[in-house]
């Protein structure tokens, strides 16, 4: 019967060992699952980045008008923008 109790203590030693790995596995898995998360977004990000640096490398160049018209439309419309 001594045996048997001995038995019983260390089985119920091992379940709350197996308990406890379970929960920091479950913690890990969530905390991966978070860091996996934060890697997609910032990778689409990285990626949308680069879609628009192509983008606008693929736009044809406005053609030069004349050096002052360009500036005085360039600064009435910043000085719209900025009040």
């Amino acid at each position: 019967m001594m045996g048997q109790l001995g038995n019983l203590h260390e089985a119920g030693q091992q379940l709350a060992d197996a308990r406890e790995r379970a929960a920091k596995a479950e913690t890990e898995l969530e905390f991966l699952k978070e860091r996996m998360r934060e890697l997609r977004k910032r990778a689409e990000e990285a990626e949308l980045a680069v879609d628009l640096t192509q983008k606008q490398s693929a736009l044809p160049l406005a053609p030069v008008i004349g050096e002052r018209p360009l500036q005085a439309r360039w600064r009435q419309w910043r000085d719209t923008w900025l009040r």
